[in-house]
């Protein structure tokens, strides 16, 4: 989109808000989101044979047979052994992380929709809020120029653009890149405001029980057993009822006041950051007392985006402050040095590091000759010191943002470090030939690059063609899901739940781009269940295969809840569902029957089973400790026959 500067100010006040985002933020949001794409993926590792391998709970050929959805899509559907799926895994990482450092950041947004897609519709008896979350997120984003700032792809445009020629000319590349905090502007930018504020929205409109007017939320939410972390089980017996009453009602007002923060395009700078503070620490005060998965960083991760201009100069202000000016020493004439030194301006963001060629001997410091520098880098400290080798590195990056993260690893590994520095050294002719550098001399002027010339009008029309198409998916894609806030949520009365498009539906259901909202709406629940399983081994003892692979318990099966039962997401969400979804059972069946297979003992055999759901009630607010009446549900069965090849259930 373009950016006339002759709008009224209104009309320019809208735009900003409802359109534009500063591209420091969608870097941001770039490395945060790559980073929790990452650990959504690792959190799965442990399990991924029971997940995503048909030696699971979850075959793909029952998945495919009778699927969660009438749309659904998947590529870890063609996994079916662990060797298969542990690859996919691999391709899912390798995706994340050339996302995380903004290499080829368009096909890798892109590629990073359709794997975390795969991951999550491959069990979508597993699903939670979070991992929804995480589809639109991924679906938006692919929409905005994530690595418009602090990627690869913005280093290397750098590069292209103002292609340095002389030691003098480093730095000069600040005025050819001071154009690159332009807003980005697209349609995709209000999907996502949008998105934000339905979530909270209906989150608090569906909020209407008894619990959450008379504030006893906190209460009822802490007693759930499979859900509840060390924290939240250690305090929820002595909670008082005015704090659970204060927290209900807080959830209430800072939820309800999500929409306006993010959406008022008045005062817009102070309600954001009101926002960015008071929303994220709601979500914290959540993920400390209950385990909702990944639902408090996903959501989190919104606000990257509500990051101003504003925002990032003082922080900027706050940081310049704390680095310190170096003086740089090298070999002007080695190719890569010259090439690691344009790469180390541009990371200099603020213009804390000098550069000095070996051949300006006047301003080489006392000890140090053009020699020296020629067999290693040199950086001196505002106090004088003199550093040498990897020691010189980890000294230029503490005047660079973010730096830490080499300098430390670079101080820690020093001896290792010094060595692969010295490899490098010793060969950086024959790797400055190799990248087609100067090995001894400068490139001349003549082998500067030309000045950019203006696009043919035909790669222009080409250009906005591509905005245009990139817009109209953006719009559909909001149409779709905007189709599906109706259907699903509640509070939308029945006069606005109009046909749902077939279109619309395969968008939805293909990508998990869900729009129902009521987290613990409209109470939260006031019974706490679990599945037990009772089985028979072939030497006589009992013992449960299912907890015993979701927590490690070894003892004898429960005979009501232990507690807090210390689960993760999937065991969680899989032992609350799998009681309803009968056609899963006999899948469950084989599983258990495998149990010695997994452990690898044969007198784990199991030779009978009963599977149970057991569901209590939970206490009511001054009650005191203890759970209420018992139901035992009995699902399952199984035992083994004494006649060959005859089972009994």
């Amino acid at each position: 989109m373009s950016h006339p500067a002759s709008k009224p100010d209104w009309k320019r006040r809208l735009v900003s808000t409802w359109f534009e985002f500063d591209p420091r933020a969608l870097a941001a949001f770039r490395i945060g989101f790559s980073m929790l794409l990452l650990w959504d993926l690792l959190r799965r590792v442990p399990d991924l044979a029971v997940w995503y391998t048909n030696e699971g709970l979850l075959p793909n050929h029952t998945q495919l047979w009778r699927p969660a959805a009438e749309y659904v899509f998947s590529l870890f559907f063609l996994a079916s052994h662990r060797w298969e799926a542990a690859f996919g895994f691999l391709l899912c990482g390798f995706v994340y992380l050339c996302l995380l450092v903004g290499w080829k950041t368009r096909i890798f947004q892109v590629l990073a929709l359709v794997a975390v897609v795969s991951l999550h519709s491959r069990s979508v008896i597993l699903e939670n809020g979070g991992d929804v979350v995480m589809n639109l997120l991924a679906l938006w984003s692919a929409f905005l120029p994530l690595g418009q700032r602090w990627s690869v792809d913005a280093l290397r445009a750098s590069l292209r653009r103002t292609r340095e020629v002389r030691a003098e000319d480093l730095g000069s590349h600040r005025a050819q890149d001071a154009d690159l905090n332009r807003p980005a502007r697209s349609l995709a930018v209000l999907a996502i405001l949008l998105q934000l504020a339905v979530i909270y929205f209906f989150n608090t409109m569906h909020k209407n029980g008894p619990a959450w007017k008379d504030g006893s939320v906190v209460h009822w939410a802490l007693h759930q057993d499979r859900i509840v972390t060390t924290l939240g089980a250690a305090v929820r017996d002595g909670f008082p009822l005015w704090l659970s009453q204060f927290l209900t009602y807080a959830v209430l007002i800072a939820e309800g006041a999500a929409a306006f923060l993010i959406l008022s395009p008045f005062v817009r700078l102070h309600f954001r950051r009101i926002a960015i503070v008071a929303l994220p620490l709601m979500h914290v005060g959540f993920a400390l007392f209950l385990n909702v998965g990944l639902f408090t960083p996903t959501m989190c991760s919104f606000f990257f985006f509500l990051l101003s201009a504003e925002d990032f100069e003082a922080f900027g202000r706050w940081w310049q402050r704390r680095l310190r000016e170096r003086t740089v020493y090298f070999d002007a004439s080695c190719g890569i040095c010259f090439q690691t030194a344009r790469v180390l301006a541009r990371l200099d963001r603020f213009g804390k590091l000098r550069f000095v060629p070996n051949t300006d001997v006047g301003r080489l410091p006392e000890g140090v000759t053009p020699e020296v520098v020629e067999k290693t880098i040199v950086v001196a400290d505002p106090d004088g010191r003199l550093r040498y080798r990897s020691d010189a590195f980890a000294a230029i990056f503490r005047s660079i943002p973010m730096g830490f993260l080499v300098f430390v690893p670079l101080a820690l590994l020093r001896p290792l470090s010094d060595r692969v520095y010295d490899a490098v050294a010793r060969n950086r002719q024959r790797i400055s030939v190799a990248l087609g550098l100067a090995a001894c001399g400068l490139p001349t002027e003549a082998s500067a690059a030309p000045a950019p010339e203006s696009k043919p009008p035909l790669l222009e029309s080409l250009r906005q063609l591509r905005i245009g198409l990139r817009e109209s998916l953006v719009l559909l894609f909001m149409l779709a899901t905007g189709s599906q806030v109706l259907v699903e949520n509640r509070a939308i009365p029945r006069f606005l739940k109009f046909p749902q498009p077939e279109l619309f539906r395969a968008l939805v259901q293909y990508g998990r781009f869900f729009q129902g909202w009521s987290m613990f709406a409209p109470n939260p629940p006031t019974t706490n269940g679990l599945v037990v399983v009772d089985a028979r081994t072939v030497d006589g003892r009992r013992i449960d295969p299912l907890n015993y692979a979701a927590t490690g318990w070894t003892g004898e099966p429960w005979e009501a809840s232990p507690g807090r039962l210390g689960q993760d997401q999937f065991w969680c969400d899989y032992v609350a569902r799998i009681e309803r979804n009968r056609h899963m059972h006999h899948i469950l069946e084989a599983w258990i029957r495998r149990h010695h297979v997994r452990t690898g003992r044969p007198e784990d055999r199991i030779v009978a089973f009963d599977v149970y759901w057991l569901e209590h009630a939970t206490p009511p607010p001054g009650q005191g400790p203890g759970p209420g009446p018992l139901t035992r549900r009995k699902f399952l069965s199984w035992k083994e026959s004494p006649e060959p090849g005859v089972v009994e259930r």
